[in-house]
């Protein structure tokens, strides 16, 4: 089929939008057939698990199929769902199983851009996906390896022991200093009486701010350098024959000629910024927001707390309960965001009678 027969068929396919049968999708070729407009069909969870399926079996065959053409068309036709906790526990497995292989292990051979596109659309169908004791102990051990395992821990919809009990572990150790209501929220979970000190308040800044001077001054000897190198490289790039450029010159651009970014750690709180000459871009203003830390610290503490027991499991009616002592006018967008974050009727009808 070419791309214009495939547009027509994608348009059509949009004003129709029907429920597709369960057996559209049983192998292979049936989703080279149907995966350029299977996201204009109505959801129908027998067409995901049968492509989970699919994508399962195959993927560390030697078969030649696309494997980011897989994960990307499934993520896209899962995003229509609106219950994911209806998911049967072959198919819940699978997802974990391919989670596995593509973030924490790497089984793949592709690119590093096709890997991390693998990662994000993987990461995106395992959202909201309940998962065994086992399977979230199993994450809680790769935490360390990126991100994206963090996240899946430390965002799990669901209250776990297992989860909690990593928290605990891992409470005052530095691989949430950046997260630190998040990882409260899992104590919370367990204890409705738990409450952050400010002395780890203090700790978190600090360390936050010993990494983040670290990466201004790592920066800027990477922009220097670069400074250095790029105008004799733009030479050899002048030079189309160069031998350098035959058959790959895209990679060398790539590896050799992007502008160094610098890119500041992520904190809840606004963090002033200061021009230096020489940066290509403004940069955190480390004193400046030391001392508005310590002026700040009672609001910062409150924030802090207000939002662990906003991410935490607990029931609506005892987040409540403990936000009450929290709230003052000052501390209104806060509240009104936490409503807006939890979708609650019942938690806007108190936050109305405060007001």
């Amino acid at each position: 089929m070419n791309q214009k027969s495939i547009e027509i068929q994608c348009a059509i396919s949009e004003i129709k939008n029907i429920y597709p049968p369960d057996n559209l999708i049983e192998n292979y070729k049936d989703f080279k057939r149907n995966r350029d407009f299977l996201h204009y069909y109505q959801y129908n969870s027998n067409i995901f698990c049968s492509v989970i399926d699919i994508t399962y079996n195959l993927w560390e065959s030697k078969e030649r199929i696309s494997r980011l053409s897989l994960i990307q068309v499934t993520k896209r036709y899962f995003s229509q769902t609106k219950d994911r906790k209806k998911i049967p526990l072959k198919t819940r497995k699978q997802i974990f199983e391919l989670f596995k292989q593509i973030v924490i292990h790497e089984k793949i051979t592709l690119c590093n851009k096709s890997i991390e596109k693998l990662k994000q659309y993987i990461n995106s169908i395992l959202i909201g996906i309940t998962l065994s004791e086992k399977q979230l102990q199993y994450l809680c051990d790769y935490t360390n390896k990126s991100n994206i395992v963090l996240n899946r821990v430390l965002r799990y919809p669901n209250k776990s022991k297992t989860v909690s009990n990593w928290a605990r572990i891992n409470f005052q150790k530095d691989l949430c200093r950046n997260r630190r209501a998040e990882i409260t929220s899992w104590l919370i979970d367990e204890d409705l009486t738990f409450e952050i000190d400010k002395e780890t308040l203090i700790f978190d800044f600090e360390y936050l701010n010993a990494k983040e001077q670290k990466n201004i001054d790592e920066f800027r000897d990477e922009l220097e350098a670069y400074k250095i190198v790029e105008p004799e490289l733009t030479k050899i790039f002048k030079v189309k024959d160069h031998p350098l450029l035959l058959d790959n010159e895209n990679e060398i651009k790539s590896r050799y000629m992007d502008e160094p970014k610098f890119e500041s750690i992520r904190r809840f709180y606004s963090v002033p910024l200061s021009f230096e000459e020489g940066f290509n871009c403004n940069k955190p203003d480390l004193k400046l927001l030391s001392e508005r830390f310590y002026s700040d610290i009672d609001t910062i503490y409150i924030i802090s707390m207000t939002w662990s027991i906003a991410y935490s499991r607990i029931s609506i009616s005892d987040k409540i309960n403990l936000l009450k002592k929290y709230y003052s006018d000052e501390f209104y967008p806060t509240f009104f965001s936490i409503g807006k974050r939890l979708g609650s009727i019942e938690y806007f009808e108190w936050l109305k009678k405060l007001i």
